[in-house]
């Protein structure tokens, strides 16, 4: 009898420390599971986001044959991520269809970056409907990391051209803010573009094709 009941206290002892065993190793690895997704999530990149916007303040000279034309813009960046720095890291982005452009940063803080740029751009024209034809000028601006890094949202409400913008020979029209994504072999990025109409002014259109045809009448 004293032998059945020893026996019975060790094999209760014995499930004691297997049930405290467990109850440990399962409280360490939760834990250890659980700083394992802090890890994760730690090291997932963070996707910064610019808004973006341009002001266009002059045209310049507009060359039709080869689809080029001079701009006078303001282009901003602004972001609400602390972590984004534009005076010691200034952003860097390419303008896609300039054929030349000088960058003259006006403003610059910590989570905002203005700069004045002034070049040639260039853009396909469409002359099927010549000489009352209608063209979409274009600025192309695109980031160098791909959208898994780096955004764009068009900053529409304050996007747009100067009230004194005048083109020689063309009526200016509306202007609109859009942001796309540009597949390269090497990944996808976004890209903003603003575009702004300029569409023939009637007379001039009138006065350099129908008006000599009609005097050659005469």
């Amino acid at each position: 009898m004293l032998k059945y009941q020893s026996l019975m206290r060790s094999l209760m002892m014995l499930l004691l420390l297997v049930s405290i065993a467990d109850i440990t190793f399962g409280r360490l690895f939760t834990q250890s599971f659980a700083q394992g997704d802090d890890d994760v999530i730690s090291s997932a990149p963070t996707i910064k986001q610019y808004t973006i916007g341009v002001y266009l303040i002059n045209v310049g000279k507009i060359d039709m044959q080869i689809g080029s034309y001079d701009l006078d813009f303001y282009y901003w960046l602004a972001s609400d991520d602390k972590e984004v720095d534009f005076v010691q890291n200034p952003p860097k982005v390419d303008f896609m269809n300039a054929l030349n452009a000088r960058i003259e940063p006006s403003r610059i803080e910590p989570n905002y970056y203005e700069a004045r740029v002034k070049g040639t751009f260039l853009k396909n024209m469409d002359f099927r409907n010549y000489p009352f034809d209608k063209q979409e000028v274009t600025v192309e601006i695109e980031g160098f990391e791909t959208i898994e890094n780096l955004t764009f949202v068009p900053d529409t409400a304050a996007s747009g051209f100067d009230s004194l913008v005048n083109v020689p020979g063309w009526t200016l029209g509306t202007s609109r803010s859009e942001v796309i994504i540009h597949d390269y072999p090497d990944g996808s990025y976004a890209r903003y573009i603003f575009t702004f109409t300029i569409e023939r002014a009637p007379l001039s259109s009138f006065l350099k094709t129908i008006f000599p045809i009609i005097s050659t009448w005469q």
